[in-house]
């Protein structure tokens, strides 16, 4: 299934001054008689809530409110929009979550702001290869360290690759 794509004439990335991120709980808590906790998944995913606003001309504020009502059906379906996710931007799937759906202010003349709290499909995070690299480059202090973790990290890989050849 294709989603819709924010329109190009949107700034690419929202502002992070308001950027906010808050885990949706997956899971159930019920208390017991003897005083303990029941605890059991009540989502497989981990989805999350995320504020996202743009400060945009007129012409691109007239843009985006006629894609939300539009191609959004007035923020019912889903799309696909560049979020923030700590040190990377990328592309994942939101909704309106809130009520109102958005704000639209206009902080000086000729400038306007859209507002809107978005529902994510999933919260963002790292998959196992970027989480190593992450580490990685964290705990390097120097960029000559760093070689010297890529030159350890490949010569550690030839050598797996070296033995899986010969078993």
């Amino acid at each position: 299934m294709s989603y819709p794509i924010l329109p190009r004439v949107v700034p690419a990335c929202a502002l992070r001054d308001d950027w906010s991120l808050s885990p949706v709980d997956p899971l159930r808590r019920t208390e017991l008689d003897d005083g303990n906790f029941a605890v059991e998944r009540r989502l497989h995913r981990l989805p999350g809530r995320q504020t996202l606003s743009w400060r945009m001309t007129g012409p691109q504020f007239d843009v985006l409110v006629a894609f939300w009502k539009r191609d959004l059906d007035g923020g019912v379906a889903w799309f696909q929009c560049p979020i923030v996710e700590g040190s990377r931007t990328e592309l994942r799937l939101v909704r309106f979550s809130a009520s109102p759906p958005w704000t639209g202010t206009s902080p000086a003349n000729g400038i306007f702001r859209f507002s809107f709290e978005a529902e994510l499909r999933e919260i963002p995070h790292l998959n196992d290869d970027e989480l190593m690299a992450t580490i990685v480059s964290i705990d390097a202090a120097t960029p000559a360290e760093l070689d010297g973790l890529i030159q350890q990290l490949t010569t550690v890989v030839d050598d797996l690759e070296g033995l899986i050849l010969w078993s």
